[in-house]
């Protein structure tokens, strides 16, 4: 909050909650690809 500048927190977690959500699908998509080659090979 402080860092971005908003003076109230619920800005904050209103405008960066889908930036979350989209960094935890790609994680998820990442170690599927990591954990998935290692299987195969």
């Amino acid at each position: 909050m402080k860092i971005v500048g908003h003076t109230d927190y619920k800005t904050t977690a209103n405008n960066y909650t889908h930036v979350r959500d989209e960094m935890l699908k790609k994680a998820t998509v990442n170690m599927g690809e990591v954990f998935g080659s290692r299987e195969k090979g």
